[in-house]
Parts: C-alpha cells; structure tokens; sequence
C-alpha cells in the first residue's frame, strides 16, 4: 500500500525557527562538540573540469501553527541540466610597481576598501594586492574561477574592520569589477569553506561559512548565473502575521556546531550538513534541556539548498524515543522508526520524565552559576511508561499497515486493547487506536482512520503531554493533534 506522510508543521517550524540561544557566559567545560575554527577550514582543489582552486594564505582566527507548508526535496539528480562554460574574461594585465596604500588608508570603511580595490585591480595591481595582502593575518585570499570562464576571480576575507566583510572581485568587459560583498552577521568575516559544483550544473559554487551569533554557526551558498551571484541556502520559515512563508539565506544551527559540504546519499550533489547545537551557555542544557546533540541536512531541490531532515543523538528519555520513531517515520524510515518504538517499550535502560525530572534538571543549572549544592539524581521512575508504551504500539500498528502487513497489525491492534483497558493511564491510546481500526476496516482509507485519530487527539490534548517531554525545550517536538496519525 502507497502512502504519503505530512511533516509535522509545528516540528518544521521549530527546526526553522529556532533563534540565537546563545548567552555571554564563561565556558568552563565544552560538552560533545568542538567550538568551531575557521583554521580548520580549507579550500579543496579540484580534478573535475573546473578550474583549480589555491588557497593563498590560511587566517587565524510559541509559534502558532499556520496552514502554510515548508518545501520539501523531490529533486532528481539524474535530471541535472549542466551550462556550459562562459566565454573567457579579459583582464588588465599585472603591472610592476604598482602603488598600494597602507592597510589603515585602504581599510577606512568596506566601501572605501572595495572601491580602491578594484582601482588598483585595473591599473594591474593584482599580485600587489594579493602581497600587501598577504602580509597581514586580517586577510585570506582565494582564487578560483567562480564563473566558469576559465578566469580565476578574487576572493578576499577581510577582518581588518569589525563586523568584516568578504569580497569577490572578477573581470567584465576587459576591467575589474566588485562581484559580490557578504556582510558579517556576526563579528566574524564569513570564510570561504569550499569551491565546487554541488548541484550537479556544471557551474561552482561558493561555500561559506560563518557566526551567526555566539557560537551559532551558518553556511552560506553562492552561484553566478551569468549576472550576478545568487544565494541558494534557504532556511525557510513562516510569518505568523501574514500566512506566508519567507526565508533566511543562510542554512544555520544554534550553538557550538561544525559544518561540512558532503555527499551524504552518494547521487553526485553535496548536502550540507550541520553538527552539534551544545548551547554556549551550559546552564540552557538543563533549564532548556534535556539537551540532544543534532545532525541537520540541507539538501539541493532542483532550486535551492532547503532543510531537509534533522536527527538527534540516542535517546536517552522514553519520550524522546516515540518522538524519533515518529520522525523516521514521517520518512519512511520504517525499520529505524519500529527500532525506536520498541526501545520506548522494552528498553529498561531509557529513563522516565516527570515535574520532579525537570526541577532536578533546573537544580543541575543553579550549581554552575550559584553555590547550591550538586542535585542527586533521581531514582528510576515509570509514571510515563504506559502513556508511552501505549502510543508506541499504536504507531506500530500504523507502520504495519502502511506497509501492508494487515496481520501484523491486526496482533498489535489486539495487543494494545488486552494491554490498556478503560481506567489504564493508557488507555486513551488504545481507544483512539480503535477508532482509526473501526474506520479503517470499514473504508480501507489511511487518510479518513487517521481523521478519526487526530479528532480524538483534538477532543483529548491531555494525551499529547507525556508525548512532549519538557513543556518548553529546544531540543523536543511538541505535538498537535495532527501529528499522532501523519498518513494520507
């Protein structure tokens, strides 16, 4: 049986929306993930058909749910259409002794940088200003042929002001030009993190990475379309106000994270991929917690580079196990997704959330920052385990039907009413799996049983609260009436 899943709006949003939670606070420990450094980031040189890429010199350095929904990748990488290369550029040719005002005098603002930049450029100053350059650690140079022309363009990190700025300079019409000026966003330059062809179109993109706030990381993704550079990230969010969905041009991630251009499905196109999301000050571990470490893709969709999926580390609460199990599915993961709901049953190891679980976590927070004691921790505790147990065989019943094992399914659907009978703390589960049953067995339609499930849920939203964990975290799905039954 074919069946279509719906992302969770609300589970998009928080993905797309989450802001800077980063604070001012000392870091006295880093827990998981290494605080990002641009000297870690490198250039590759090509072996395809572009042009060779050379690093010059290496720096230190509550949303309300809408009707609107979130684009999601169908892009088929074996219709990839490629361009064709650009007639080559002229350009001024390189001059001898070439006069280069100071960096103070050149570095008066980023206008003033740009513009006598590309003066000195045209009167055949380029291996000047790459030298002058050079000389100072507030600079990184790259050359590479950005607009497949055959012609290397300029490419100039500048962290001499702060917030910097990073320029691309290149030739039109036989002089240089500015091309393109990537403004900070935090104190931080943006820095070049690689030049290649992710999408599979013959052209290369340039691949940035910066800070978007206090240890938030973003990458930015530009291609020349033969005018003009165009940015092809796109975060995409909804304006509550206007039902309308808008965007950020940089796929980003909160907190101490890496960033890397690979291709994770192995079809020939790059995706980018974030890791980490550890906030910079670590008391939000445990007053915003608990905290899961994250793996976020950004993949190509034939237009842009759109979020794609995001994963966390292992569970180590039993609702965070139903709330993975519930994201695998929604991709058709089928066997990660039962693997999950089988460890929120069976898995003695996962630990239980409560009120009580939350305050000992708050009390963790108040040891970094005042002179309370250390908290003990609290004893195993089952008060969620039969809520959860329940929603996790009815999700297993909706797995063996959307796969067509009308049996198996049949053996949970009875399990789940022998288990959770009326005035069991899950029995609201088991009845609402028996409506989706009943109408399911009547119409054979996936869409029209999940309908009987989600008003359930509906008339019923005290069932969604063991489903959520924390009442408020950045790192946990909270869920609507919608999400228990996701199929079309």
């Amino acid at each position: 049986m074919k069946t279509l899943f719906r992302l969770s709006l609300l589970s998009v949003l928080f993905l797309c929306l989450a802001s800077c939670t980063g604070s001012n606070q000392a870091i006295t420990a880093l827990p998981v993930i290494e605080t990002p450094s641009l000297t870690s980031i490198a250039v590759v040189t090509q072996t395809t058909p572009l042009p060779t890429v050379t690093k010059i010199l290496t720096a230190t350095l509550t949303i309300t749910p809408t009707l609107v929904q979130i684009p999601k990748s169908t892009f088929d990488a074996s219709k990839a259409i490629t361009q064709t290369p650009f007639p080559a550029a002229q350009c001024p040719p390189n001059q001898a002794n070439v006069s280069i005002p100071d960096l103070d005098t050149l570095n008066k603002s980023h206008d003033s940088f740009e513009k006598t930049t590309v003066d000195i450029l045209n009167t055949g100053g380029v291996q000047g200003i790459i030298l002058t350059l050079s000389k100072s650690n507030l600079f990184t140079i790259t050359r590479a042929d950005l607009t497949h022309d055959g012609v290397p363009e300029l490419i100039i990190e500048n962290r001499y002001n702060i917030p910097g700025i990073l320029s691309v300079f290149g030739c039109d019409s036989g002089q240089y030009k500015k091309m393109l000026t990537v403004n900070a966003i935090y104190d931080y330059t943006p820095g070049v993190m690689k030049v290649v062809d992710m999408n599979l179109n013959g052209m290369p993109d340039l691949a940035l990475i910066e800070t978007t706030c206090h240890y938030c990381l973003g990458m930015r993704i530009f291609e020349w379309n033969g005018q003009e550079f165009q940015s092809l990230a796109r975060q995409w969010y909804i304006d509550p106000s206007l039902n309308e969905i808008s965007y950020s041009d940089i796929a980003g991630l909160d907190g101490y994270t890496t960033g890397e251009i690979v291709d994770v499905d192995g079809n020939g196109t790059y995706e980018i991929v974030l890791k980490g999301g550890a906030p910079s000050g670590l008391g939000d571990m445990y007053l915003n917690g608990p905290y899961r470490s994250r793996i976020i893709t950004y993949m190509w969709d034939g237009n842009y580079y759109s979020f794609y999926r995001g994963k966390y580390s292992p569970p180590e609460f039993r609702f965070q196990a139903v709330q993975d199990g519930d994201s695998s599915a929604s991709f058709a993961d089928y066997d990660e997704a039962l693997a999950f709901y089988q460890d929120a049953i069976f898995n003695d190891k996962l630990k239980g959330w409560s009120a009580e679980e939350r305050e000992n976590l708050i009390a963790q927070a108040d040891v970094l920052y005042t002179s309370s004691p250390t908290p003990t921790p609290l004893p195993p505790h089952n008060e969620d385990y039969l809520p959860i147990a329940a929603y996790a065989r009815y999700r297993i019943m909706l797995l063996h039907i959307s796969r067509g094992y009308q049996k198996e399914a049949r053996v949970v659907y009875d399990t789940l009413q022998e288990l959770f009978p009326e005035g069991n703390a899950g029995h609201s589960f088991a009845e609402m799996g028996r409506l989706f049953w009943v109408e399911y067995s009547n119409s054979e339609n996936m869409k029209l049983a999940c309908q009987q499930a989600i008003d359930y849920a509906d008339a019923h939203p005290e069932i969604l609260i063991p489903l959520n964990g924390p009442e408020f975290s950045f790192w946990s799905k909270q869920y609507l009436p919608a999400d228990v039954c996701p199929f079309e």
